[in-house]
């Protein structure tokens, strides 16, 4: 049986092992911080094809540095003495244009809809329940600028046929009978879906289990090669024998690249969540609050709030001004009492892998033949997992791909 490593057991490492250990392969993940403290399992849950522009796009700078004056608001770039991250951010501001969102839609289209089916594939065939809801996403503006903007992404998600409704404050409101709108309008995608990231990956690994999958808690600080090939990883004095290895590390992929004789530019994009009783913000839709960057996720009997994007590196360090952002956005939206800042304990904390461009990086590692990167895929890798999946296990066993994967190259 062939032997396959993969490195990361986040959502992305953790679907790309059930993908692989189907295909006959047996699988080892390692990763230290595989657990509720990894970066997948509080995140905001959705599960969005309708979101095809990339991370890098027109006025994300403008508005960035606006945020930047507010110790409150949802962005923040910490400053440190690291090539690499100005690097990064050099490239960032060449790839923000308008050119790079047309050129980037049409993959995110791709990956986000097969991502968006294998989901719904998973929820019918995987023996346990996580949660998976086929109820939209509300883009839900305060203002009448922040409308006007979320229209404009309406009728780009529309060239790239995907269904997005705009709809007034009437509109939106009968979409959510039971708690009182407080906006403008919004723009509906009908086409996104939602989940529980924890409960997700909670029974994903007991069903690995079930599949001989084996996790060790390893940090892997380097790579042994035959030619071009990896034939295996090693931790301090341990070793694992290999036939292919999967790069999937999250913000700590950086790390592996230079130990494949690669650059990999990632920015960690720190964010914060927290759950509270459903009764506190009675939300049938999933949403975005448009003007505060939070995400709002319908649980079961719970409701996620999520949000801020600080480019910090690997630094996990709770910033409770920007918890307090976050809790004080949904009563500008909705008709509910304040909700006050929870304890620094009862709050989530995950570093999302940004690349500079805004698109993911999955594909064979520069000069190796059997090393696949799967990283780099921002606040869509929950939303992304399936299909990211299914592209490194072909890239694997040469089986057919489903999409092309070249927009997505490591060293595009």
């Amino acid at each position: 049986m062939p032997r396959a490593v993969v490195v990361g057991g986040g959502v992305v490492g953790s679907t790309a092992a059930l993908e692989l250990a189907e295909a006959g392969w047996q699988v080892t993940v390692c990763d230290p911080d595989l657990g509720p403290g990894g970066c997948s399992h509080g995140n905001a849950g959705m599960v969005v094809p309708s979101h095809i522009v990339p991370l890098a796009a027109p006025g994300v700078v403008g508005q960035g540095l606006k945020w930047m004056l507010d110790p409150r608001s949802p962005f923040r770039l910490k400053p440190r003495l690291d090539p690499g991250l100005w690097r990064w951010t050099a490239r960032f501001l060449r790839s923000a244009t308008r050119g790079h969102v047309e050129r980037s839609a049409p993959a995110l289209r791709e990956i986000g809809l097969l991502s968006r089916r294998l989901w719904a594939e998973r929820a019918a065939g995987l023996p346990f329940a996580f949660g998976f809801e086929e109820r939209g996403l509300l883009m839900l503006a305060r203002t009448a600028h922040g409308l006007a903007e979320e229209e404009e992404g309406a009728r780009l998600a529309e060239r790239h046929g995907l269904e997005a409704r705009v709809l007034d404050r009437a509109g939106v409101q009968a979409l959510e009978p039971e708690v009182e709108v407080r906006a403008a309008g919004g723009v509906f995608y009908p086409g996104d879906a939602h989940l529980d990231p924890g409960g997700f990956l909670r029974g994903l690994w007991g069903h690995l289990e079930g599949l001989g999958v084996v996790s060790l808690p390893w940090r892997i600080d380097g790579f042994e090669r035959r030619g071009g090939r990896a034939v295996g990883v090693r931790a301090g004095a341990e070793s694992l024998p290999a036939d292919a290895v999967v790069v999937a590390g999250g913000a700590w992929s950086p790390a592996l690249g230079r130990l494949l004789g690669f650059e990999l530019l990632l920015e960690g994009g720190k964010g914060y969540s927290f759950t509270l009783r459903r009764e506190a913000l009675p939300v049938r839709v999933p949403a975005l609050l448009v003007e505060r960057r939070v995400a709002v996720t319908p649980l079961g009997g719970r409701v996620r709030l999520a949000g801020t994007l600080e480019l910090a590196g690997t630094d996990r360090t709770i910033d409770p001004r920007r918890v307090a952002g976050i809790a004080a956005a949904p009563p500008e939206f909705y008709g509910v009492p304040e909700i006050a800042p929870p304890a620094t304990d009862d709050v989530w904390v995950g570093l999302r892998p940004c690349t500079p461009d805004g698109l993911p990086s999955i594909g064979l590692a520069p000069g190796w033949e059997n090393v696949v990167v799967a990283t780099g895929h921002g606040p869509m890798g929950l939303s992304l997992a399936p299909a990211t999946a299914k592209l490194v296990t072909g890239l694997i066993t040469g089986t057919p791909l489903p999409i092309d994967p070249a927009p997505f190259r490591p060293d595009r």
